[in-house]
């Protein structure tokens, strides 16, 4: 389990940052951005209308991500997939998007 803060454990496990437009990694809703800011739209919570992220996906994403060779090729694939390579990606049984807790350390606080 990759099991630490928001920020490091979007890196560590190759998700985008906690500004992106996406809600979370467990998930592939993506929000839109307020208009004429950068800030992002939170509104449209409907759950149940959300696809999961399979392990499988974010893997096959991940791959594209790095197999473009240029950051202007990586850009548009991390924004439609909200997922960049990461080097736990190499572990084939690791699945990031179970294997990644969400934010542990502020859940136990609370």
């Amino acid at each position: 389990m990759v099991a630490c803060d928001i920020p490091t454990a979007r890196k560590t496990s190759g998700f985008t940052a906690h500004n992106s437009t996406c809600a979370c990694p467990k998930c592939v809703r993506q929000f839109t951005r307020l208009p004429n800011t950068n800030q992002i739209d939170s509104s449209g919570f409907d759950y149940l209308t959300w696809k999961i992220r399979s392990g499988l996906e974010n893997r096959l994403h991940a791959e594209e991500w790095k197999s473009s060779s240029t950051p202007s090729g990586r850009h548009p694939v991390e924004i439609e997939n909200c997922v960049r390579w990461s080097q736990l990606h190499r572990l084939g049984y690791f699945d990031l998007v179970h294997g990644t807790i969400l934010d542990p350390m502020h859940n136990l606080f609370l």
